[in-house]
C-alpha cells in the first residue's frame, strides 16, 4: 500500500458497479478548484472481482497513488437519522451516538461503524444531530477496494453530508428551499434543504436505466407527502453521472419549477471546463469537507484503522530515525578513523622530518655548547672593575646614582643607590636585563632586591638595590 509522502492534490473517488469517477482538485479555501475530472462506465461486480480489476486499472491510469485520496459512501448503504441529543458537547454527543447505534440497526455495536455530525445547536441546550450507522462489512469492502490498488484512502465521507456541504456552502446554492436528485450511476439519492436544514433524504438502488423515471416519480410522491408546507417554493434540480441522465426527466407536478443545477450551484471557483456535461455535486461537497470549508462531514473510516495507521506511521518514523541515526554514527566513525589516519600520517611525516634534521640538530647543539663554554671563559676573565664599568655604562645620564658596590667572587654583585623617580631605576634594570650586543650575558639575570620611597630635604627619593648573580646563565642545562 502506498504510504509515502503524498502530493499536494486532493482526489475524490467514487466507485460503483457501473461508474468510476475521479475529481482531482487543488486544495484551498473558499470553493473547489478543479484540476481534472474523469469517468469510466461499465458493468462490474464486487463478487467476481471485476470491479477491483477495473478500479486498479483506473487508478494506475490516473496515478492516484500520488494524491490524498477521499472516498464517498453511497447513502443507500447507510442508516441515517436526524436525532435530538441533550448536549452540545462534541465528545458527549459522540459517546451517546455510540451507545444508541444498536437501536437503529439490527446489529451489535461491534459490527457497525457509527458517526455523527451536529446540524444545529438549540436554545434549550440540546443539539440536532445527523447520525449515520454503517455495517463494518460495507466499510471494509470499500477499504479493501483501495487496498487492492495499493492506495490508502484518507477518509470515507457519507454522500448525504457531501451533498449538504455543496448546497449550503457560503457561495453555493442561491435558493432557500432546494430539492436535489443525484445519481452516482448505480443509485439515486434525493435531498431537500429548507433554509439550510435537512428536510428530506431518500436513496434507492437503480437496477437499470429504465427504472430511473419510475424512481423519480416515487421519490417525488414521497417528498410531496412529507414536505407539503414547503412545496409551493420548492426549486427542483438534478445531477447525474453517466448511466443516470436526470436532465432528460420531465417533472410536471404542480407548484414545482425545474431549474438547471449548474445555474444555482456556485461552489466551483475554477476549472468548470473540465466537467463537460457532468455535475458531481457530492464530490464537490467531499472536497469542501476535506479542505475544511465545511464541518458537515460524516467520517466512516473506523477509528481502529486510523489508530493502526498512526502506529504504522510512528514505526516508520522511528525506523527512519534509526536509519538516519545509524548513517550519522557511521559517518562520525568514518570521519573519526579518517582523522586518526590523517593524524598518524602527519605524525609519521614529522618523525621523518625529525630524523632528517637530527644530524643537523646534534651539530647545532654541539656548537652551542662550545660557544657557551667560550663565553663562560671570557666572562671568568673579566675583572671586577671591568664588570663595574660595564654596569655603570647602562646607568641613565641623570637622576640616579650608585653609592655602594658589593662584589662576592663567583657569587653575586650588589649595587645600591638612590634615584629621583622609580622610572630611572626601572630604565636601568631593563637595560641590564637586555644586554643586546654586549659580551656579558650575566646581566640578563639582574633582579631587583628592593625599592623604598623616602623623603629627604622635602623631596621624595627612592632607595634601591640590584643583585646580579655571577653564576653562568645556563649552568646545569642539558645540551640535548
Amino acid at each position: 500500500m502506498s504510504s509515502g509522502r503524498k502530493g499536494s492534490l486532493i482526489s475524490i473517488v467514487q466507485c460503483t458497479p457501473t461508474c468510476l469517477a475521479l475529481l482531482r482538485v487543488r486544495p484551498g479555501k473558499g470553493g473547489v478548484d478543479i484540476a481534472e475530472f474523469h469517468t469510466q462506465t461499465g458493468t462490474w461486480s464486487e463478487d467476481d472481482g471485476s470491479l477491483l480489476r477495473a478500479f486498479v486499472s483506473f487508478a494506475q491510469q490516473h496515478d492516484l497513488k500520488k494524491d490524498r485520496i477521499f472516498a464517498i459512501m453511497p447513502r443507500h448503504k447507510a442508516t441515517v437519522r436526524v436525532q435530538d441529543f441533550p448536549s452540545q458537547d462534541v465528545d458527549e454527543i459522540s459517546s451517546m451516538v455510540q451507545l444508541t447505534a444498536e437501536e437503529l440497526v439490527p446489529f451489535s455495536a461491534d459490527e457497525v461503524v457509527a458517526s455523527e455530525c451536529i446540524l444545529d445547536t438549540l436554545d434549550n441546550g440540546h443539539s440536532q444531530v445527523l447520525v449515520t450507522v454503517v455495517h463494518q462489512d460495507m466499510v471494509n469492502a470499500q477499504i479493501a477496494l483501495f487496498q487492492g490498488a495499493e492506495i490508502e484512502v484518507e477518509q470515507i465521507y457519507l454522500s448525504t453530508t457531501c451533498l449538504m456541504a455543496a448546497l449550503t456552502h457560503p457561495v453555493g446554492h442561491e435558493h432557500d428551499n432546494t430539492f436535489l436528485l443525484y445519481s452516482d450511476g448505480h443509485s439515486l439519492e434525493s435531498i431537500q434543504l429548507v433554509d439550510g436544514s435537512l428536510e428530506f433524504n431518500r436513496a434507492v438502488v437503480l437496477e437499470s436505466n429504465q427504472d430511473l423515471s419510475g424512481n423519480v416519480s416515487t421519490i417525488l410522491n414521497s417528498v410531496l407527502r412529507e414536505t407539503t408546507p414547503h412545496s409551493e417554493s420548492l426549486d427542483m434540480a438534478s445531477s447525474a453521472h453517466p448511466n443516470g441522465t436526470l436532465d432528460a426527466v420531465t417533472v410536471t407536478k404542480p407548484g414545482f419549477s425545474v431549474n438547471s443545477l449548474s445555474a444555482g450551484l456556485k461552489s466551483v471557483k475554477k476549472g468548470v471546463e473540465h466537467l463537460g456535461d457532468h455535475l458531481p455535486v457530492a464530490m464537490f461537497g467531499a472536497v469542501l469537507i476535506a479542505q475544511k470549508d465545511s464541518n458537515l462531514g460524516i467520517e466512516l473510516l473506523p477509528k481502529q484503522v486510523l489508530s493502526s495507521r498512526a502506529g504504522s506511521r510512528l514505526k516508520e518514523q522511528l525506523l527512519r530515525l534509526a536509519v538516519a541515526s545509524s548513517i550519522l554514527v557511521a559517518c562520525i566513525v568514518g570521519i573519526y578513523f579518517q582523522a586518526v589516519g590523517q593524524r598518524e600520517a602527519y605524525v609519521q611525516s614529522l618523525e621523518r622530518q625529525a630524523e632528517e634534521l637530527r644530524p643537523e640538530t646534534s651539530s647545532l647543539l654541539l656548537k652551542r655548547k662550545n660557544l657557551r663554554r667560550l663565553q663562560e671563559q671570557v666572562e671568568r676573565n673579566i675583572t671586577m672593575y671591568e664588570l663595574l664599568g660595564m654596569v655603570t655604562e647602562e646607568v641613565p645620564a641623570a637622576g640616579i646614582n650608585v653609592n655602594r658596590y658589593l662584589y662576592r667572587q663567583d657569587e653575586e654583585m650588589i649595587l645600591q643607590g638612590r634615584a629621583t623617580s622609580p622610572d630611572k631605576f626601572d630604565t636601568w634594570i631593563d637595560n641590564l636585563r637586555n644586554p643586546e650586543g654586549k659580551s656579558v650575558a650575566l646581566f640578563a639575570q639582574a633582579r631587583e632586591m628592593y625599592r623604598n620611597a623616602i623623603t629627604e630635604r622635602r623631596e621624595n627619593i627612592w632607595e634601591y638595590s640590584i643583585s646580579i648573580p655571577l653564576t653562568p646563565l645556563n649552568e646545569g642545562d642539558s645540551d640535548e
